[in-house]
């Protein structure tokens, strides 16, 4: 530039704003139309553009923000480019511009600069025009990276020349400083700024270490592929792809986060579900987001990846091709590896595999989740909490939030996490659905419920403490590192129809808190070959999730022993024992067992018993405790009752008792008195004769069948009674 030319410009501004930047673009802008206007010399307009830069540059280091610089670094642009982004947008800063751009436009109505008028402010001797034109080519950076566009103006010729150079509108918003998306792609991916730290990241260092560094350097890797020659062999592929795989909520998108919050960058989250609902071509969509992080110089992340990539979608092949000109980061997530198209391995650079956490990641995840400013009470393991529940740090978290809330019912200013809300907190998130093969059964009863002879009861409370520490045995003890399998209990019940077997498992699982299904057999066991097996698989895998108490109530249908294989049927058969064997080996909780015929199961089964408590019928003291317990204080009673005469005159077990007094009841009520002795006795009477129990008084027995035939004749004559 000539001292003159330098006088025309100027060349220093207020560099305190991107505002005070813009304006002094319009400024240059102007003194440059305003030669061409008087036929002066213009040759110092790319330069004055250039010396902006630099001021601003300068600025920068202040703390100042500029987003056309971050523009220019991210794309690339040299000078002459910068000077042309310069003219596309500066006529949407000062509409005076306009008129300027007009008033060098003859035979054109246009309200931008043209092409030709672009050339002429950007060269001075013919020959550089002509060669300028390759800045308007669509190959060239500028429009293949859709920074500025090229639109006919009314009344003009589709001739390059012609053409209007506008600023396309979501780089519009971006040199002016405004952050919100473009409305191209706002309904398809959203901005994150949620910053999380590496530390709170759950993996092992060496993984963590191989992709910082990937990420990292990889401005200075793309600087290489030109600096040492890789340039003509890397012809596509000059991002960098890493795929995260694993069950849901250990930690994958946390880590797309922490990675974001390392490089100091936005993360570009992307909806797959959307884009291939979309009108457009998801490859078309794919694009803009691309160019639209490399403007924002952000992370690309999609989540849950697999519609997207799924083997054989006929999509993937231009979803790729998008990808592979993507010179940022992008990081993909998945549930499910297994279905990922076999061509996407080649596009990616590093995969990580996230495992549900050990019991010491647990521990860490549990402590991470609660912050520090939280009280915490006394009585609060996290220990405990982490070998108890094996969780995802995703269910880790939400069991937290879930202690918060209920922690904030009930005292708003000063919450406390207690041991009760964060156990509660994480039986909230235990909800894997059982029901297709299982019952649910729900106890309300205790321990003092339970009415057994000293021997048994001091089996089952002695099965209850071992419940109880099983946990703490296996995490603090160290047999949980130790045993490879048996890390859980199996427990049989055994002994005649009606002692309580079932009932006592009812109430370990009430004593435990612990939610127990009993197996549904018949749903179980399948006709077609291997369908057994895997719904055995699949019960074992749910339940241990939910932390559940499995009850195969009549054990003997399942774990039959096995035959002489004979036949397909008893090969298949006796495979089904075996891998149920291998499932309650391998299961890390408590399975109760019950029969009524002990001698039928198989070997291998008893040789896996921790505990086992025969159930034998009641004597006659423990058979009145029973009907005591089983008459609820809202039964209206007769003064008549004698629970001793009928715990000596009835041999009853207690589901036998109970069935005795439902029926007493229902009989009282239809006819509108209260339950008396005579009742009870027609009804014991009866349960007896069904189960073919004889009476020991045969006095008793003639005088009960004399009164059962009374009952009966009056019940087929009198009308039902009023309800008590």
């Amino acid at each position: 530039m000539t001292n003159e030319e330098l006088e025309k410009y100027p060349l220093t501004f207020a560099a305190t704003s991107n505002a005070a930047f813009l304006g002094h673009m319009v400024v240059l802008v102007d003194v440059a139309c305003r030669d061409l206007v008087e036929n002066k010399p213009h040759g110092g307009f790319v330069q004055s553009v250039h010396a902006a830069m630099q001021q601003a540059l300068s600025a920068e280091n202040q703390g100042v923000r500029f987003p056309f610089l971050d523009v220019v670094r991210r794309f690339g642009l040299d000078v002459v480019e910068q000077a042309v982004l310069v003219l596309a947008i500066t006529p949407e800063l000062d509409t005076k511009l306009r008129a300027r751009f007009q008033s060098l436009c003859t035979g054109t109505l246009t309200r931008r600069c043209t092409v030709d008028l672009a050339l002429r402010l950007l060269y001075e001797s013919r020959e550089d025009q002509i060669d300028g034109q390759r800045l308007f080519r669509k190959s060239a950076r500028l429009l293949a990276n859709e920074l500025i566009c090229l639109e006919t103006p009314p009344l003009g010729s589709s001739s390059l020349l012609d053409q209007e150079v506008g600023v396309v509108t979501r780089v519009g918003r971006l040199l002016l400083g405004h952050e919100e998306l473009d409305e191209t792609i706002s309904s398809y991916c959203a901005l994150e700024t949620n910053r999380i730290d590496l530390d709170r990241v759950v993996l092992p260092a060496e993984q963590i270490r191989h992709v910082t560094d990937l990420v990292r350097h990889h401005k200075r890797y793309r600087q290489a592929l030109v600096e040492f020659g890789f340039s003509p062999i890397v012809r596509y592929g000059k991002g960098i792809v890493l795929l995260f795989s694993g069950p849901p909520g250990t930690g994958k998108t946390m880590l797309a986060r922490a990675i974001s919050t390392l490089l100091e960058v936005t993360t570009l989250r992307v909806f797959p579900d959307r884009l291939l609902t979309a009108n457009e071509s998801a490859e078309t969509i794919l694009r803009r987001i691309f160019r639209e992080a490399t403007a924002r110089d952000a992370l690309v992340l999609v989540d849950e990846c697999e519609p997207l990539f799924a083997e054989r979608s006929p999509k993937v092949s231009a979803i790729l091709s998008a990808l592979e000109e993507f010179a940022g980061i992008v990081i993909l997530t998945t549930n499910h590896p297994d279905i990922m198209d076999a061509a996407l391995e080649r596009r990616i650079i590093y995969q990580v595999d996230f495992r549900l956490p050990t019991p010491t990641d647990r521990e860490a995840l549990w402590e991470g989740h609660i912050p520090p400013e939280i009280e915490i009470s006394d009585d609060v393991d996290i220990s405990l909490l982490a070998n108890s529940f094996e969780f995802s740090g995703g269910m880790i978290k939400n069991a937290v939030l879930f202690a918060l809330n209920k922690a904030l019912a009930k005292d708003q200013q000063h919450p406390i996490l207690t041991a009760d809300l964060l156990q509660q907190g994480a039986q909230n998130q235990t909800r894997y659905n059982i029901d297709q093969y299982t019952e649910e059964l729900r106890p309300t009863l205790t321990l003092e419920d339970l009415v057994l002879p000293e021997t048994e009861m001091v089996q089952i409370k002695e099965l209850l403490n071992a419940a109880k520490s099983f946990t703490y045995v296996m995490s603090k003890w160290g047999f949980g590192r130790r045993l490879v399998t048996g890390k859980g209990i199996v427990a049989l019940f055994d002994g005649p129809p009606g002692t309580g077997k079932t009932l006592c498992a009812e109430i370990l699982a009430s004593e435990l808190n612990r939610p127990l299904y009993r197996i549904n057999v018949p749903q179980v066991v399948s006709k077609y070959v291997g369908e057994t097996e895997r719904n055995l698989a699949e019960v074992f895998k749910r339940a241990k999730a939910a932390r559940s108490m499995l009850l195969f109530d009549e054990a003997d249908s399942l774990f039959g022993s096995r035959t002489e294989t004979k036949s397909s049927n008893d090969r298949y058969a006796n495979m089904e024992v075996n891998v149920l064997l291998q499932e309650i080996e391998r299961y890390e909780g408590i399975v109760i067992l019950t029969t009524n015929l002990y001698g039928n199961l198989d070997e291998a089964m008893k040789r896996r018993l921790q505990f086992r408590v025969s159930f034998s019928h009641p004597d006659w003291e423990q058979r009145q405790k029973i009907w005591e317990r089983l008459l609820p204080p809202e039964l209206p009673l007769a003064a008549d009752i004698n629970l001793e005469h009928l715990a000596k005159s009835f041999h009853l077990s207690g589901g036998h008792i109970k069935n005795a007094i439902l029926r007493a009841a229902y009989a009282a009520h239809a006819n509108g008195v209260a339950v008396g002795q005579s009742l009870l006795e027609n009804s014991a009477f009866r349960e007896s004769q069904a189960l073919g129990i004889a009476i020991q008084d045969p006095e008793i027995a003639r005088e009960l069948e004399q009164e059962w035939e009374r009952s009966r004749q009056l019940l087929r004559t009198e009308s039902p009674g009023r309800n008590q």
